[in-house]
């Protein structure tokens, strides 16, 4: 139970319960969460996500700053929503709603499942990801790219142009081109799937 109530820096390092470190070990996971320090054996021990816990020594591990942090959970919650699974939920939540306030309000339970155990993990929420995103990414340009895909995954319409699930488009030449219906944006491709 101590280990649960730590407070404070902890070993060498002066490291804190929650702190983001990578970790300079082969064959490991590089970037992880200090969950204590153990006095006896001299080691943190780190845990990664989604799963996996090590022992480090202090001359193992450097301490994450402020921005690589934010990058790193912006990462994984990117990832998450960029995935086949999450982006075939929400675009079934586009298609179910009458609009954008529809929306965000089915959006937020699907949101627990899809991001949770990250956003657990780093001891963060996504509104906080998304504010601190959008002030440090007025002077950090690989933050504010990463901010503006979290945003677009998950805004109602989709991709640059604004539209939205269903829409019907003309693909081509104006006048010749052909017919479809928005499906989906691939954020990767750039491009709007039609058909």
């Amino acid at each position: 139970i101590e280990s649960l109530l730590l407070f404070g820096s902890m070993g060498p390092l002066n490291l804190e319960k929650g702190s983001c470190v990578e970790v300079w070990e082969p064959d490991k996971p590089t970037i992880g969460v200090v969950i204590d320090f153990h006095e006896a054996s001299g080691t943190y021990n780190i845990r990664f996500f989604p799963h996996g816990m090590l022992a480090a020594r202090p001359v193992n591990l450097r301490k994450l700053d402020n921005c690589k942090q934010l990058v790193h959970i912006q990462k994984q919650v990117l990832a998450a929503l960029l995935s086949t699974e999450a982006m075939a939920e929400l675009d079934s939540i586009r298609g179910s709603c009458a609009g954008p306030d529809d929306f965000a309000n089915k959006l937020a339970s699907t949101l627990d499942v899809l991001l949770g155990p990250i956003l657990e993990h780093f001891g963060v929420d996504l509104p906080t990801v998304l504010e601190i995103g959008e002030r440090v990414g007025k002077s950090n340009e690989e933050i504010a790219r990463l901010s503006r895909k979290i945003q677009a995954a998950l805004a109602f319409s989709l991709g640059p142009s604004g539209l939205s699930l269903g829409d019907h488009v003309e693909v081509g030449d104006t006048g010749m081109g052909e017919l479809g219906f928005v499906r989906s944006w691939d954020e990767g491709r750039e491009n709007y799937v039609v058909g």
